[in-house]
């Protein structure tokens, strides 16, 4: 199968059009607010680039500093390799499924099945691993249906390099590697070479992050393996689960894949993709279950599967599917709307607590690097001899990208995550230190405070305030 044949064949052309419309659509407004917290976060990572990270695999990171190299320190350049990889995954789904159906109709619901979700049209823009998980999990999938219909291993070898790659984006990769194993030993005859070749396969991919935390003391493993995880925390992050799961998948297309799955289940269905499913929905589940804090969510690398899945016969649901995809589309529509105009802050939204409206949370950085390069100007101190400091590791991020990363970033706070390790703990050379607080972080320790000058940042999306920042410029002579 060539793999152009998308291009040259008319049929395949609706495919083509929602691709590019999807494409165009979210390239022209990536640019147009400022990055959410872990966006910024995940910025902070790619001006230290490393092998991997406390929270994540180092993927991430390198992505963005290649685009922000191309694009510049703007929002366009951090979040523009995600988008074109989310949308780039609805081309290999189509690929994928048109591949097992051999119906370009049927093939296409695997593409408006992804759109279906908010995940994709919310999500998918943002600068975080999903979008590269999704992609590269999406093609490893390409190549492992090829491989169960040609039993040829170079495809199966390719599936797990780029499982292997997805892993250093997002440790959940490792469950579509194990899913695999468990469908090849269920389903396949592998020779002793070609498993060993897999195992090393896998193991490869590993060494980043194992280096990593050998490096640093197992901060990562510990991290997630064993300092939030509680059996105690299942009752609550099952609500947490289903809630989260409505929010994140649309619930109208979380209602209709339970009735798909459990009518599959119950005709004893032999689809090694329900099989592969439902083997990385509980891989998915369990450490959210027991994990504090964890995304109330399935992996995100479930959903190209569930695409996939439901493109084999949509037609029993198409009705259903209509109002999902509609759904979201509306949905997500005012959304976009409400981060680009200041319509829904002045209008419905205007009684309630702008603390608990999180799109507020992408404004207002770029009036504090104004502040402090000001700040730092008159002062006439060199940038070198500042430190911006904050109590959280997503303000610290903040920091840095609206500050174009031209000043040291510090964290001095209970929540500090990578800025642990990559911290700075030399202060003898700083003659001018400015403390950020907002009106979510507002802890700030007694040296920072003792002595300094507080400033207030107002912050309004039309002529309603919407948030509040303090800075603390303290001059050492």
């Amino acid at each position: 199968m060539s793999p152009f044949f998308f291009i040259t064949e008319m049929k395949h052309i609706p495919a083509i059009l929602i691709f590019s419309v999807m494409l165009i659509f979210q390239l022209s407004v990536i640019g147009e607010a400022g990055p959410g917290d872990s966006e910024a976060y995940y910025y902070s990572w790619s001006r230290n680039l490393n092998l991997s990270y406390y929270d994540h695999p180092a993927g991430i990171a390198f992505l963005i500093r290649l685009s922000t190299s191309i694009f510049g320190h703007n929002t366009f350049g951090l979040r523009f390799f995600s988008t074109l990889l989310i949308n780039l995954s609805l081309l290999i789904l189509y690929i994928t499924s048109f591949f097992i159906v051999q119906n370009e109709k049927r093939a296409l619901y695997s593409m408006l099945f992804l759109i279906a979700t908010p995940a994709f049209i919310i999500g998918g823009v943002s600068a975080s691993p999903e979008p590269p998980l999704i992609f590269f999990c999406s093609l490893s999938l390409f190549f492992f249906s090829i491989y169960i219909r040609k039993a040829e291993s170079k495809y199966l070898y390719a599936a797990f390099v780029l499982t292997g790659i997805a892993f250093n984006i997002k440790y959940p990769a490792i469950f579509l590697t194990t899913a695999y194993f468990y469908i090849l030993i269920r389903h396949f005859s592998l020779d002793k070479k070609t498993f060993i070749r897999l195992a090393v396969i896998t193991f490869i991919p590993l060494l980043p992050v194992l280096i990593w935390n050998i490096l640093h003391k197992g901060a990562s493993f510990e991290y997630h393996l064993l300092s939030r995880v509680n059996p105690l925390y299942i009752p609550l992050n099952t609500l947490k689960f289903i809630g989260g799961q409505m929010l994140y998948f649309n619930p109208i297309l979380t209602v209709l894949l339970s009735i798909f799955l459990f009518r599959k289940i119950r005709e004893k269905s032999k689809n090694l993709l329900v099989e592969l499913f439902l083997v990385l929905l509980i891989l998915s589940a369990v450490p959210m279950l027991l994990i504090r804090d964890s995304e109330p969510h399935w992996s995100s690398l479930v959903y190209p599967v569930a695409a996939l899945l439901f493109s084999e016969e949509p037609d029993r649901y198409k009705k259903t599917f209509h109002s999902a995809l509609g759904l979201n589309l509306i949905l997500s529509g005012l959304f976009i709307y409400h981060i680009l105009s200041p319509a829904f802050t002045e209008g419905l939204l205007k009684k309630q607590n702008p603390r608990y409206d999180i799109t507020n949370e992408l404004f207002g950085w770029e009036n504090v690097a104004e502040n402090i390069d000001y700040i730092v100007a008159t002062e006439k101190i060199n940038k070198n001899e500042t430190l911006l400091v904050s109590n959280h590791y997503t303000m610290c991020g903040q920091l840095m990208f609206a500050t174009k990363s031209l000043y040291k970033v510090a964290c001095r706070g209970k929540r500090c995550n990578q800025f642990k390790i990559d911290d700075i703990k030399d202060e003898r050379n700083i003659r001018l230190f400015i403390f950020v607080t907002d009106n979510r972080f507002t802890e700030i320790p007694r040296f920072y405070r003792d002595g300094a000058i507080e400033q207030k940042i107002k912050i309004y999306r039309g002529e309603r305030v919407v948030r509040e920042f303090h800075l603390f410029v303290k001059k050492v002579l």
